[in-house]
């Protein structure tokens, strides 16, 4: 997964999660069986990602920012 993002006017109402179950799905379509992305230090997506079932698989630090790169391996 390359970008996700929500407006802030959208945030806490299942949007994100929504269309993380889309990629999901997607992916399953594809013959994948895991999903990976990298979350900035400190952003609070990364409660989102961690409920829905991603788990940190590493650390990366891309342009001088740190991030954790998450794996979802997929349900079903």
């Amino acid at each position: 997964m390359d970008t996700l993002a929500v407006t802030e006017a959208a945030r806490g109402q299942g949007v994100g999660a929504t269309l993380l179950e889309a990629a999901a799905a997607q992916a399953r379509t594809l013959g994948l069986s895991r999903v990976g992305l990298l979350v900035e230090d400190g952003n609070r997506a990364a409660t989102l990602y961690a409920r829905v079932g991603f788990r940190a698989a590493g650390t990366r630090t891309l342009a001088g920012g740190s991030y954790t790169h998450l794996i979802w391996t997929l349900p079903g």
